[in-house]
Formats: C-alpha cells, sequence, structure tokens
C-alpha cells in the first residue's frame, strides 16, 4: 500500500533582495517517514519550515502540508493547519510577564475553547 505524502515540495525556489535561500527544492515526505533537517547556518533551514507551517511564501513553487497548498491559505483555512501541525517556535513565541498556564489558557481561548474546558485541560 502506497503512502500519501504529508509534505509536498516541488521546484521551490526562495529569493531575498541579495541572495536565494533555497532552489528548486523537491521533497516528498511521507507518513511514518523520519526527516532530520541539518546544515550551517544560511542553508535554508528556517525558510523550510516557515514555509511549510506558511509565515513564508515560495518565489517560485508549490508547498503542499497534507495536501493543502499552502501558498493558497489564508486566515481561517492557514490557522487550521498551524493547529494541525502543532509548532513549536525556536524562541517559544510566549506572552512576556505571563505564566505557563495563562500562555497556554491563551492559545486555547483563541482556539475558541469555553472557560471551563480550559480550565479542564490546564
Amino acid at each position: 500500500m502506497t503512502q500519501k505524502a504529508i509534505i509536498k515540495l516541488q521546484g521551490v525556489t526562495t529569493t531575498y533582495p541579495n541572495n536565494r535561500g533555497l532552489f528548486n527544492v523537491n521533497l516528498e515526505v511521507k507518513s511514518g517517514d523520519f526527516l532530520f533537517i541539518t546544515g550551517p547556518s544560511g542553508a535554508g533551514k528556517s525558510t523550510l519550515l516557515k514555509l511549510l507551517y506558511g509565515e513564508q511564501r515560495p518565489t517560485q513553487g508549490k508547498v503542499f502540508v497534507d495536501q493543502f497548498n499552502v501558498g493558497q491559505l489564508r486566515g481561517d483555512r492557514l490557522s487550521f493547519l498551524r493547529r494541525r501541525l502543532g509548532i513549536v517556535f525556536q524562541d517559544y513565541k510566549l506572552i512576556p510577564k505571563r505564566t505557563v498556564s495563562e500562555n497556554i489558557a491563551f492559545v486555547l481561548w483563541a482556539q475558541s475553547f469555553t472557560r471551563k474546558e480550559i480550565k479542564r485541560r490546564l
């Protein structure tokens, strides 16, 4: 049985004012695959991740995650994909001067959980 690709990049290139980030990248990751991203500073690791969760769009090519064309997602559909991915940022993206519980509660509130459900989950 062949697995569907959960991540697929087709001819992806990203460019910046003074250089190129990624050039003509083709990648397919299937369910159950293990992917390890490594490389020197400036190699495009962060760019690749930003493409996957839609913070950045490719200059050329297409990025698919769970069969969604990430480059075409906006608003609620992009938020839906990001919630499914469970992104953890390097700098955590926490709200300063808030406790861990308050930060978690905020995310749950933003996803329309009730106060009762938020309290139960914390």
